[in-house]
């Protein structure tokens, strides 16, 4: 086993103390003494909460958010109203006005840091007394610095449930990289000072999620001898764009000189395997492909071989917003156990694509008991536990 350098053995300990503590962590808790001011007079009996996409209703990734959030609420008996950005900020601030004003306002705003408006949302959630959850994408540092924690600066910005996006990246390159080891695709006994090379296809500038990623990536990449990231594309969240900047890429450099691509989200990955078939290769066997997302499309080219492996799981943070929602908005504050949750996101790749798929796919969401994750419904329950394996076992159990 290679020695790892000292930056990479803090960043493996900071991972085996995450995994210690299970899939969902709750961060270490700050609050103000008095949380009476937060929570609602009385409760409400038939909340609805307010979702804001970022893209287009068919987006691969939000559709997803968005089917799985309903399923919740349906459970729940509350009402969702969804609205689309269409990757505009300007259109994100409209709606999100509307929708705490007017002779029908929502009762629960649950949107991500959308091209760095998160301050001006909550500003406007403050204004009007709205609470408000942050899932996805949180504010930057510097916005961080500023405002605090939820319920500091702003006392109706209520929490924030966040996916280890750096871990992310830094596990499925390495689990990209160990499947290029498995296929042997770099000689070392020939030339020991080779390098298995590696390159990314980023997200945009603006966006947290991207970022993050990116940093695992690189983290994983420095932390070990035989590997070397070649380059960092832009490819905007887009499978055209990836295809077109992959295959770019890929005719200007020697051939078989790239083992692996790591993309930031599936559809990235998936035009990069669009590509590798248009010059004649094989994805999984010439070259190692992988994304973060789990969307439908993935999972299916995880199964066929086309992908290696796909990361993801915080598609349910909206439904785990949901239910939060419903027991704060019936005088059960989440805050006892934290206002800053971090959801632990995990690798799909042939080894439990099967089961995952047998029992998770889209057609059974509707099948999942949400009311069981929730505090009110089951006055029992001491602690959230919002992980995968919690579906899964309720949707083995109907089977």
């Amino acid at each position: 086993m290679q020695a790892e350098p000292p930056f990479h053995s803090l960043f493996s300990a900071r991972l085996k103390s995450l995994r210690h503590r299970g899939a969902l962590l709750l961060a270490g808790l700050s609050l103000l003494s008095g949380l009476a001011w937060a929570m609602p007079a009385d409760p409400i009996s038939r909340a609805e909460i307010a979702l804001f996409m970022p893209r287009e209703a068919d987006d691969t990734f939000w559709s997803m958010f968005r089917d799985f959030t309903q399923a919740a609420c349906n459970d729940l008996g509350m009402d969702l109203r969804v609205y689309y950005a269409h990757d505009d900020p300007a259109t994100a601030l409209k709606q999100i006005k509307a929708a705490t004003s007017g002779p029908n306002p929502v009762q629960g705003l649950v949107f991500q840091n959308f091209k760095q408006t998160g301050r001006q949302f909550l500003e406007i959630a403050e204004k009007a007394r709205v609470p408000s959850f942050i899932i996805d994408t949180g504010l930057d540092e510097s916005e961080r610095k500023r405002v605090g924690k939820p319920r500091e600066t702003f006392q109706y910005w209520l929490g924030e449930f966040l996916p280890e996006n750096e871990e992310a990246g830094f596990d499925l390159a390495n689990r990209l990289l160990d499947r290029a080891l498995e296929l042997k695709q770099v000689d070392f006994e020939a030339n020991p000072f080779a390098k298995i090379q590696i390159i990314g296809l980023a997200g945009e500038n603006l966006s947290n999620a991207s970022s993050d990623r990116i940093k695992g990536l690189g983290i994983a990449a420095r932390g070990r001898k035989d590997t070397l990231l070649q380059d960092m594309i832009p490819a905007y969240w887009s499978r055209d764009q990836a295809r077109l900047r992959t295959r770019q890429l890929l005719q200007q450099a020697p051939p078989g000189s790239i083992q692996v691509i790591w993309a930031a989200n599936d559809p990235m990955a998936l035009g990069a395997t669009d590509a590798l078939k248009e010059l004649g290769l094989t994805p999984g066997k010439d070259v190692v492909a992988g994304g973060v997302d789990w969307t439908a499309e993935g999972l299916q080219a995880v199964q066929a071989g086309v992908l290696d492996a796909t990361v993801g799981g915080h598609f349910m943070q909206g439904a785990w917003a949901a239910v939060m929602l419903y027991d704060y908005f019936r005088g059960q504050d989440f805050a006892k156990e934290s206002v800053e949750m971090r959801l632990r996101m995990q690798i799909l790749d042939k080894q439990n694509i099967d089961t995952y798929l047998q029992y998770f796919s889209k057609s059974n969401w509707e099948q999942i008991n949400f009311r069981e994750f929730s505090k009110v419904a089951n006055p029992e329950r001491k602690k959230y536990n919002f992980g995968l394996q919690a579906l899964l076992e309720q949707l083995q159990q109907k089977k």
